[in-house]
């Protein structure tokens, strides 16, 4: 049952994103209403009237052309739906320690797992499914598995603000379910531009621009060439250095002209576009999270058992039996502490390390043995594109990624547990869970929709 919750989760995913990727392929460049995407609308309602905007811009005509169609691809970006499929081999390790010894276990399996996400520079939508299944004496075994959905605004530049909710299960860990809520404030700042997207680099500069040839002011110029009675450019310091040598655009009563609110639209959307693009083009992105979350946990540990009056040659079954000790669930609060260090040097390669910290609010604080209750749950992911292009090839990645899951309050039986046992009479070989599950996968990832 637990295989078919996690598969079905892991496929619905992958539906919903393929479907948001035929959808777009169909209408690569689909033109919505005005209320929608205003930069695609703007680009359109200006299409027609190429030959008289080159006359009101003259010489930035050019770069404004080019600085808009970098505006319209943030914003469809944005805006649209971006979503990725992984297929990995795994192997993982598991016990209280690092390194081999008597405790710790290995496995090897296969792994696969979906991501997609929408929205724009201020709000945006994440969905991570994640699954690792095990073939083992012919019968399918899922023995991790986790599905995270998030929200993240940024308020400011620097500043903003997030909530998840996400399922987990581990196995190896004796994790049947784990449940968590929650929310917090995040503080991020960006890096060193990248200097391989020229194009981007180029928009990012005109849109900063203050001058008359900047694209703000040419917006604006736009906007008085087209309509006469809307203002004039020189009033807000944009009119041309020179006056242009042919008349600007002066349509007859009745003729079309571009909608004056899009100019307005367009200038509204503006911040927060070129928010984004920067974002895009950093090198390096570092950010906090801080904030509490509710977690109830559903704990199942499995066992060996052997009998206590055992043959008197001294024989041990080849096999013990396996007994499964579900545990009460257990609910409490904690604190978050969610660093994330993400670096893009070439437009080809990203390198993603996201830990998390997770310290006890409410009681049990501690451990038996005294050590502080808390989890640690951290990855690394490379990312590297051999391409770079608008086929199938060029929308797979190749990648390495290892995680690392640490509880140092795991799951235990109750101390009654084992004397009862001895009456029945049985002997039970593990009563708690593992601490740690460290995870190392190679595999390749499919993007579902175009660079």
């Amino acid at each position: 049952m637990r295989v078919a919750r996690g598969a079905g989760g892991l496929l619905l995913t992958v539906a919903l994103t393929s479907a948001a990727g035929a959808a777009r392929a169909q209408d690569p460049d689909p033109v919505p209403p005005p209320d929608g995407t205003r930069v695609l609308v703007f680009r359109e309602q200006l299409a027609p009237f190429a030959e008289p905007a080159r006359r009101i811009l003259g010489g930035d005509y050019e770069r404004f052309r080019a600085t808009l169609d970098v505006l319209a691809a943030q914003e469809a970006r944005q805006r649209g739906l971006a979503g990725d499929v992984d297929f990995s081999f795994s192997a993982d390790e598991t016990g209280d320690f690092s390194g081999a010894g008597p405790g710790n276990g290995t496995l090897f399996g296969l792994r696969t797992g979906a991501r997609l996400s929408g929205g724009g520079y201020r709000s945006r939508v994440r969905l991570l499914a994640d699954m690792r299944a095990l073939v083992h004496d012919n019968v399918f075994e899922q023995d991790f598995s986790r599905v995270r959905i998030g929200y993240d605004h940024r308020r400011t530049d620097h500043l903003g603000a997030f909530a998840f909710i996400e399922r987990y299960s581990d196995d190896a860990m004796s994790i049947a379910s784990r449940y968590e809520i929650g929310a917090g404030v995040s503080f991020g700042v960006d890096l060193r531009p990248r200097r391989d997207d020229e194009a981007g680099a180029r928009a990012l500069a005109h849109l900063a621009s203050a001058d008359a040839g900047g694209f703000r002011c040419g917006v604006e110029r736009l906007r008085a060439g087209f309509d006469p009675a809307g203002g004039s450019p020189a009033s807000t310091g944009c009119a041309p250095a020179a006056p242009a040598a042919a008349p600007a655009y002066r349509p007859a009563d009745g003729n079309p002209r571009p909608a004056p609110a899009v100019f307005d639209g367009l200038l509204d959307v503006m911040p927060d576009l070129e928010r984004g693009l920067g974002a895009r083009q950093a090198m390096v992105s570092l950010s906090l999270g801080v904030g509490v979350f509710s977690e109830f946990e559903n704990a199942l540990i499995e066992t060996r058992v052997s009998r206590l009056d055992a043959p008197a040659d001294g024989s041990v079954p080849a096999e013990l039996p396996l007994r499964y000790l579900r545990l009460p669930g257990r609910h409490r609060y904690r604190f978050l502490l969610w660093p994330t260090i993400a670096m893009r040097p070439l437009s080809t390669l990203s390198v993603e390390f996201v830990p998390s910290f997770k310290l006890p609010i409410s009681a049990p604080r501690r451990f038996s043995d005294g050590v502080l209750a808390y989890r640690m749950d951290w990855f690394v992911r490379i990312d590297w594109r051999p391409r770079h292009d608008d086929t199938v090839a060029g929308r797979m990645k190749l990648f390495v990624k290892f995680d690392y899951y640490k509880n140092m309050g795991p799951p235990v039986v109750a101390e009654a547990l084992p004397p009862e046992a001895a009456l029945e009479p049985v002997f039970y070989h593990r009563t708690g869970a593992s601490k740690k599950h460290r995870f190392v996968s190679l595999g390749v990832s499919l993007d579902l929709k175009s660079p």
